[in-house]
């Protein structure tokens, strides 16, 4: 991953926290691929017992 930055963002919201990646291409060019994102989405219910 020489051409990309990792970037690493958590959000945290009603349910649980989200954790989004995104890859950004440092070279901005016609040819190059678009950025790539990944979406985890970790839901929190509690459990009565």
């Amino acid at each position: 991953m020489l051409a990309h930055e990792v970037r690493k963002t958590l959000k945290i919201d009603l349910f649980g926290i989200d954790l989004i990646c995104a890859t950004e291409n440092s070279i901005s060019d016609a040819l190059s691929k678009s950025n790539k994102y990944a979406i985890i989405d970790l839901n929190i219910f509690p459990i009565e017992i």
